[in-house]
Protein backbone atom coordinates (compact mmCIF):
# COMPACT_ATOMS: atom_id res chain seq x y z
CA UNK A 1 0.00 0.00 0.00
CA UNK A 2 1.31 3.33 -0.96
CA UNK A 3 2.32 5.76 1.85
CA UNK A 4 -0.03 8.62 1.58
CA UNK A 5 0.84 12.40 0.81
CA UNK A 6 0.73 15.92 2.34
CA UNK A 7 1.98 18.09 -0.63
CA UNK A 8 2.93 21.65 -0.07
CA UNK A 9 2.81 24.12 -3.03
CA UNK A 10 4.81 26.77 -2.68
CA UNK A 11 6.46 30.43 -5.11
CA UNK A 12 10.00 31.04 -5.27
CA UNK A 13 9.14 33.36 -1.73
CA UNK A 14 11.46 32.94 1.76
CA UNK A 15 7.85 33.20 3.20
CA UNK A 16 6.58 29.76 1.84
CA UNK A 17 8.92 28.27 4.48
CA UNK A 18 5.40 28.63 7.09
CA UNK A 19 4.06 26.70 4.35
CA UNK A 20 6.12 23.75 4.54
CA UNK A 21 6.57 23.98 8.23
CA UNK A 22 2.69 23.32 8.77
CA UNK A 23 2.89 21.01 5.64
CA UNK A 24 5.60 18.74 7.96
CA UNK A 25 3.41 19.28 11.61
CA UNK A 26 -0.09 18.05 9.39
CA UNK A 27 2.31 14.84 7.63
CA UNK A 28 3.89 14.17 11.39
CA UNK A 29 0.06 13.84 12.66
CA UNK A 30 -1.14 11.73 9.36
CA UNK A 31 2.08 9.48 9.06
CA UNK A 32 2.26 10.50 5.31
CA UNK A 33 5.27 11.90 3.37
CA UNK A 34 5.48 14.81 2.76
CA UNK A 35 6.40 16.45 -0.54
CA UNK A 36 7.41 19.91 -1.24
CA UNK A 37 5.88 21.28 -5.02
CA UNK A 38 6.85 24.77 -6.72
CA UNK A 39 5.95 25.17 -10.48
CA UNK A 40 7.74 28.38 -11.78
CA UNK A 41 6.69 29.94 -15.38
CA UNK A 42 9.13 28.70 -18.29
CA UNK A 43 10.78 32.11 -18.49
CA UNK A 44 12.40 31.43 -14.57
CA UNK A 45 14.19 28.61 -15.72
CA UNK A 46 18.10 29.04 -15.10
CA UNK A 47 16.88 31.84 -13.35
CA UNK A 48 16.39 30.25 -9.65
CA UNK A 49 20.26 29.99 -8.61
CA UNK A 50 20.76 31.31 -5.40
CA UNK A 51 17.31 32.22 -4.75
CA UNK A 52 14.40 31.57 -2.23
CA UNK A 53 13.70 28.48 -4.10
CA UNK A 54 17.76 27.51 -2.90
CA UNK A 55 16.31 28.03 0.56
CA UNK A 56 13.09 26.47 0.45
CA UNK A 57 15.03 23.43 -0.95
CA UNK A 58 17.33 23.44 2.44
CA UNK A 59 14.15 23.72 4.49
CA UNK A 60 12.50 20.65 2.92
CA UNK A 61 15.78 18.85 3.20
CA UNK A 62 15.83 19.34 6.91
CA UNK A 63 12.09 18.28 7.58
CA UNK A 64 13.22 14.95 5.28
CA UNK A 65 10.52 16.39 2.45
CA UNK A 66 11.49 15.79 -1.19
CA UNK A 67 10.66 19.33 -3.07
CA UNK A 68 10.15 19.31 -6.93
CA UNK A 69 10.08 22.23 -8.98
CA UNK A 70 8.56 22.13 -12.60
CA UNK A 71 9.08 25.30 -15.43
CA UNK A 72 5.58 25.07 -17.08
CA UNK A 73 3.14 27.79 -18.13
CA UNK A 74 0.64 25.74 -17.23
CA UNK A 75 0.94 25.85 -13.33
CA UNK A 76 -2.76 24.12 -12.67
CA UNK A 77 -2.63 21.34 -15.06
CA UNK A 78 1.03 20.54 -14.52
CA UNK A 79 0.00 20.01 -10.51
CA UNK A 80 -3.17 18.16 -11.60
CA UNK A 81 -0.59 15.77 -13.17
CA UNK A 82 1.89 15.76 -9.86
CA UNK A 83 -1.09 15.44 -7.51
CA UNK A 84 -2.59 12.02 -9.33
CA UNK A 85 1.00 10.77 -9.19
CA UNK A 86 0.51 10.36 -5.30
CA UNK A 87 -1.97 9.21 -3.06
CA UNK A 88 -2.37 12.54 -1.64
CA UNK A 89 -4.58 13.36 1.85
CA UNK A 90 -3.97 16.50 2.16
CA UNK A 91 -2.73 20.02 -0.43
CA UNK A 92 -1.40 22.90 1.37
CA UNK A 93 -0.82 26.45 -0.21
CA UNK A 94 -0.95 29.81 0.86
CA UNK A 95 -3.78 32.08 0.52
CA UNK A 96 -4.48 34.07 -2.19
CA UNK A 97 -5.86 37.62 -2.26
CA UNK A 98 -9.58 37.73 -4.29
CA UNK A 99 -7.43 38.40 -7.29
CA UNK A 100 -5.86 35.29 -7.37
CA UNK A 101 -5.76 33.21 -10.99
CA UNK A 102 -8.50 30.63 -9.50
CA UNK A 103 -5.33 27.97 -9.11
CA UNK A 104 -7.08 26.24 -6.01
CA UNK A 105 -10.72 26.32 -7.34
CA UNK A 106 -9.30 24.32 -10.19
CA UNK A 107 -6.93 21.77 -8.11
CA UNK A 108 -10.50 21.27 -6.22
CA UNK A 109 -12.84 20.60 -9.18
CA UNK A 110 -10.43 18.47 -10.63
CA UNK A 111 -8.92 16.84 -7.55
CA UNK A 112 -12.24 16.50 -5.19
CA UNK A 113 -11.29 13.62 -2.73
CA UNK A 114 -8.03 15.78 -1.66
CA UNK A 115 -8.38 18.13 1.85
CA UNK A 116 -7.48 21.44 0.62
CA UNK A 117 -5.80 23.46 3.45
CA UNK A 118 -4.59 27.33 2.80
CA UNK A 119 -2.25 29.39 5.41
CA UNK A 120 -3.06 33.06 5.82
CA UNK A 121 0.11 35.48 6.37
CA UNK A 122 -0.48 35.44 9.82
CA UNK A 123 0.04 30.59 9.71
CA UNK A 124 -3.66 30.65 10.40
CA UNK A 125 -4.43 27.44 8.74
CA UNK A 126 -8.04 26.81 6.96
CA UNK A 127 -9.82 23.91 5.24
CA UNK A 128 -10.50 25.48 1.82
CA UNK A 129 -14.30 25.59 1.05
CA UNK A 130 -14.57 26.12 -2.73
CA UNK A 131 -16.60 29.05 -3.74
CA UNK A 132 -19.35 28.00 -5.88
Amino acid sequence: MTRPSVIVCVTDQKSCSRLIKAGYDMAQNLGAQLRVLSIQPEVKLGQNEGTALDILFGIAKEVGADMTVYYSDDSINMAISYLKEFAVSALIEGETGENGNGFIDKIAVSCPEIKIYTIDKKGIMREYNQKI
